[in-house]
């Protein structure tokens, strides 16, 4: 049992580990021989693929992700891909044009792109790689903005992962400036420069930028509330 004391440290001192439980400093012995289940080796070896793949990841989507350093962000990310590898949807052979748990994730909790953005993203793999296809779209409808917004500012980045050897396959970004008016905006398609391989996880995320208007001034957004991003579309490449 734990016991109480003292102790103005925390950490670990050979076999004895000093932490905090509820407030109370506590101290346990460790024993040397700790025998782990194999369900407890096979979890700790999805987690571990996990955390590396979602490292790429993140490099990779950096043009989206507002504060990659968030560790919550992190932590929150490594968890629908292992659940992905839990299942057994990454598996060698096979396919999906929608991977769960990694599509709609947000990278920013405080503000979700399909609550901001309200078009559907049409992706669809072709011979030459990925498609997307915006449609056309009235941007005082289709997304919802903060007062006195002039312009939003859409961030699209694709990327390519390894599941094998967790290493990038490739990744591209745009950004379309899009004036918040009532005029509607012609359909884009972009067509990113990422080779389909096989073995590889392919995510789409999008981050949306605010630029309003304040004292006869031009001024880019940084409230969290108005800087959402997230992935709106993942594919396997079996």
């Amino acid at each position: 049992m734990p016991k109480s004391g003292l102790i103005l440290r925390k950490g670990r001192v050979a076999n004895i580990s000093f932490y905090e439980w509820k407030g109370i400093p506590c101290v346990r012995m460790i024993g040397k021989n700790i025998k782990q289940t194999k369900a407890t080796i096979a979890s700790a070896g999805l987690f571990g693929k996990a955390s590396s793949i979602t490292k790429t990841l993140r490099t990779l989507l950096s043009p989206v992700i507002a504060y990659p350093k968030d560790l919550d962000m992190q932590c929150r990310f490594r968890e629908p891909l292992r659940k992905c590898l839990q299942a057994g949807l990454l598996q060698k052979g096979q396919t999906s044009d929608t991977v769960p748990f990694l599509t709609g994730f947000e990278f920013n909790t405080r503000s979700a792109i399909n609550e901001r953005w309200k078009m559907p993203w049409q992706v669809s793999k072709t011979e030459n790689g990925l498609l997307l296809t915006i449609p056309a779209l009235n941007p005082a409808e289709k997304i919802v903005a903060p007062a006195y917004t002039q312009s939003v500012r859409c961030c699209i980045t694709a990327a390519a992962v390894n599941v094998n050897n967790h290493s990038a396959v490739g990744s591209g970004s745009i950004e379309i400036n899009i004036p918040y008016t009532n005029t509607t905006v012609e359909q884009k398609q972009w067509l990113p420069d990422i080779p389909l391989v096989k073995d590889s996880l392919l995510v789409l995320a999008v981050s949306l930028k605010y630029v309003v208007l304040k004292k006869g001034q031009e001024q880019l957004v940084i409230d969290k509330r108005w800087m959402p991003a997230g992935i709106v579309w993942a594919g396997w490449n079996g």
